[in-house]
Protein backbone atom coordinates (compact mmCIF):
# COMPACT_ATOMS: atom_id res chain seq x y z
CA UNK A 1 0.00 0.00 0.00
CA UNK A 2 1.22 3.44 -0.85
CA UNK A 3 1.23 6.26 1.64
CA UNK A 4 -1.64 8.71 1.69
CA UNK A 5 -0.74 12.04 0.10
CA UNK A 6 -1.00 14.85 2.64
CA UNK A 7 -1.40 18.53 1.97
CA UNK A 8 0.37 21.12 4.07
CA UNK A 9 -2.75 21.44 6.21
CA UNK A 10 -2.69 17.70 7.00
CA UNK A 11 -5.55 16.64 4.70
CA UNK A 12 -5.44 14.83 1.38
CA UNK A 13 -3.61 16.76 -1.35
CA UNK A 14 -6.61 16.81 -3.72
CA UNK A 15 -4.98 19.15 -6.20
CA UNK A 16 -2.13 16.71 -6.81
CA UNK A 17 -4.60 13.84 -7.15
CA UNK A 18 -6.93 15.75 -9.46
CA UNK A 19 -4.06 16.69 -11.72
CA UNK A 20 -3.31 12.98 -12.14
CA UNK A 21 0.09 13.24 -10.49
CA UNK A 22 -0.32 10.40 -7.99
CA UNK A 23 0.59 6.82 -8.83
CA UNK A 24 -2.28 4.36 -8.58
CA UNK A 25 -0.89 2.63 -5.49
CA UNK A 26 -1.58 5.67 -3.32
CA UNK A 27 -4.59 4.90 -1.13
CA UNK A 28 -7.36 7.41 -0.52
CA UNK A 29 -11.11 7.63 -0.68
CA UNK A 30 -13.57 10.31 -1.67
CA UNK A 31 -16.24 11.49 0.68
CA UNK A 32 -19.04 13.98 0.25
CA UNK A 33 -16.53 16.82 0.41
CA UNK A 34 -14.88 16.13 -2.96
CA UNK A 35 -16.63 19.07 -4.64
CA UNK A 36 -15.34 21.42 -1.96
CA UNK A 37 -11.86 19.90 -2.09
CA UNK A 38 -11.62 20.30 -5.87
CA UNK A 39 -13.34 23.71 -5.98
CA UNK A 40 -11.59 26.11 -8.32
CA UNK A 41 -10.14 23.42 -10.57
CA UNK A 42 -11.40 23.53 -14.16
CA UNK A 43 -10.35 20.06 -15.27
CA UNK A 44 -9.18 16.74 -13.88
CA UNK A 45 -5.83 15.30 -14.90
CA UNK A 46 -5.49 12.29 -17.15
CA UNK A 47 -6.07 9.11 -15.14
CA UNK A 48 -6.42 11.12 -11.92
CA UNK A 49 -8.64 8.48 -10.27
CA UNK A 50 -7.39 5.63 -12.46
CA UNK A 51 -8.01 2.16 -10.94
CA UNK A 52 -9.14 3.62 -7.60
CA UNK A 53 -11.34 0.75 -6.48
CA UNK A 54 -11.36 2.38 -3.05
CA UNK A 55 -13.49 5.27 -4.33
CA UNK A 56 -16.90 4.34 -2.96
CA UNK A 57 -20.31 5.90 -3.40
CA UNK A 58 -21.30 9.13 -5.07
CA UNK A 59 -18.86 11.63 -6.58
CA UNK A 60 -20.03 15.22 -6.99
CA UNK A 61 -17.71 17.35 -9.10
CA UNK A 62 -17.61 21.09 -8.39
CA UNK A 63 -19.22 23.67 -10.66
CA UNK A 64 -15.74 24.97 -11.47
CA UNK A 65 -15.04 21.90 -13.66
CA UNK A 66 -15.52 23.10 -17.24
CA UNK A 67 -14.19 20.05 -19.04
CA UNK A 68 -13.56 16.38 -18.49
CA UNK A 69 -11.48 16.11 -21.60
CA UNK A 70 -8.58 14.18 -20.08
CA UNK A 71 -8.72 10.47 -20.75
CA UNK A 72 -9.66 7.82 -18.22
CA UNK A 73 -10.21 10.11 -15.20
CA UNK A 74 -12.46 7.51 -13.53
CA UNK A 75 -11.25 4.44 -15.44
CA UNK A 76 -12.01 1.24 -13.47
CA UNK A 77 -13.36 3.03 -10.40
CA UNK A 78 -15.62 0.06 -9.89
CA UNK A 79 -17.15 1.08 -6.54
CA UNK A 80 -18.44 4.50 -7.58
CA UNK A 81 -22.25 4.47 -7.81
CA UNK A 82 -22.85 7.89 -9.38
CA UNK A 83 -21.05 10.93 -10.72
CA UNK A 84 -22.66 14.37 -10.77
CA UNK A 85 -21.34 16.95 -13.22
CA UNK A 86 -22.15 20.64 -12.88
CA UNK A 87 -23.76 22.92 -15.43
CA UNK A 88 -20.42 24.45 -16.49
CA UNK A 89 -18.87 21.27 -17.90
CA UNK A 90 -18.83 21.75 -21.69
CA UNK A 91 -16.68 18.81 -22.89
CA UNK A 92 -16.32 15.17 -21.93
CA UNK A 93 -13.76 12.71 -23.26
CA UNK A 94 -15.30 9.40 -24.33
CA UNK A 95 -13.02 7.45 -21.98
CA UNK A 96 -13.54 9.48 -18.77
CA UNK A 97 -16.02 6.97 -17.29
CA UNK A 98 -14.85 3.89 -19.15
CA UNK A 99 -15.09 0.49 -17.46
CA UNK A 100 -16.56 1.66 -14.16
CA UNK A 101 -18.64 -1.52 -14.03
CA UNK A 102 -22.04 -2.49 -12.74
CA UNK A 103 -21.91 -0.31 -9.61
CA UNK A 104 -22.15 2.88 -11.71
CA UNK A 105 -25.90 3.51 -11.76
CA UNK A 106 -26.17 7.22 -12.54
CA UNK A 107 -24.36 9.91 -14.47
CA UNK A 108 -26.08 13.16 -13.51
CA UNK A 109 -25.37 16.11 -15.79
CA UNK A 110 -26.79 19.47 -14.72
CA UNK A 111 -26.07 21.13 -18.07
CA UNK A 112 -29.02 21.94 -20.36
CA UNK A 113 -26.83 21.89 -23.46
CA UNK A 114 -25.20 18.49 -23.97
CA UNK A 115 -21.46 18.62 -23.32
CA UNK A 116 -19.43 17.95 -26.44
CA UNK A 117 -18.18 14.38 -26.62
CA UNK A 118 -14.93 14.02 -28.53
CA UNK A 119 -16.07 10.64 -29.88
CA UNK A 120 -17.48 7.30 -28.97
CA UNK A 121 -19.45 6.19 -25.96
CA UNK A 122 -18.44 7.62 -22.57
CA UNK A 123 -20.13 4.86 -20.58
CA UNK A 124 -18.46 1.88 -22.22
CA UNK A 125 -18.33 -0.89 -19.63
CA UNK A 126 -21.11 0.60 -17.48
CA UNK A 127 -24.18 -1.17 -18.90
CA UNK A 128 -26.62 -0.31 -16.10
CA UNK A 129 -25.78 3.40 -15.87
CA UNK A 130 -28.58 5.86 -16.63
CA UNK A 131 -27.78 9.41 -17.76
CA UNK A 132 -29.91 11.97 -15.93
CA UNK A 133 -30.14 15.44 -17.47
CA UNK A 134 -32.37 18.49 -16.93
CA UNK A 135 -35.95 17.47 -17.73
CA UNK A 136 -36.37 20.01 -20.51
CA UNK A 137 -33.12 18.86 -22.18
CA UNK A 138 -33.85 15.12 -22.52
CA UNK A 139 -34.78 15.29 -26.20
CA UNK A 140 -31.81 17.56 -26.94
CA UNK A 141 -29.43 14.99 -25.44
CA UNK A 142 -31.12 12.13 -27.30
CA UNK A 143 -30.54 13.95 -30.59
CA UNK A 144 -27.00 15.20 -29.90
CA UNK A 145 -23.99 13.63 -31.61
CA UNK A 146 -22.67 10.61 -29.68
CA UNK A 147 -25.28 11.10 -26.93
CA UNK A 148 -27.81 9.64 -29.37
CA UNK A 149 -26.21 6.23 -28.73
CA UNK A 150 -27.98 6.29 -25.34
CA UNK A 151 -31.32 7.64 -26.66
CA UNK A 152 -33.13 4.34 -26.21
CA UNK A 153 -33.88 4.25 -22.48
CA UNK A 154 -30.64 5.47 -20.95
CA UNK A 155 -31.24 9.23 -21.01
CA UNK A 156 -33.83 10.43 -18.53
CA UNK A 157 -34.87 13.62 -16.80
CA UNK A 158 -33.41 14.45 -13.41
CA UNK A 159 -36.93 14.29 -11.98
CA UNK A 160 -36.82 10.52 -12.66
CA UNK A 161 -33.72 10.05 -10.49
CA UNK A 162 -34.54 7.49 -7.77
CA UNK A 163 -34.73 8.95 -4.28
CA UNK A 164 -33.34 6.25 -2.04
Amino acid sequence: RGAMMQSRSGGIDWETIARGMVDFTTQFSIGADVAQALEGMTTLGRRCFYYRTNLIGDVVLPESITNLNNAEAFYYCTSVTSVTIGANCATINATVFQSMGLSMKALIINRATPPTLNSGTPLSGTPSCIIYVPDDAVETYKAAQYWDYYASGRIKGISELPTT
